[in-house]
């Protein structure tokens, strides 16, 4: 549910923002949140 929440905002991110999306996603959604 979180990521089809940050769908929107992912497709705006830069590529800097959806390495890190990546890195966040081995911890957890939550992590990529908080970032944002």
């Amino acid at each position: 549910m979180l990521l089809l929440l940050c769908s929107n905002n992912f497709l705006k991110l830069s590529s800097i923002h959806i390495y890190y999306f990546i890195k966040a996603e081995s911890k957890g959604a939550t992590t990529f949140v908080l970032k944002v």
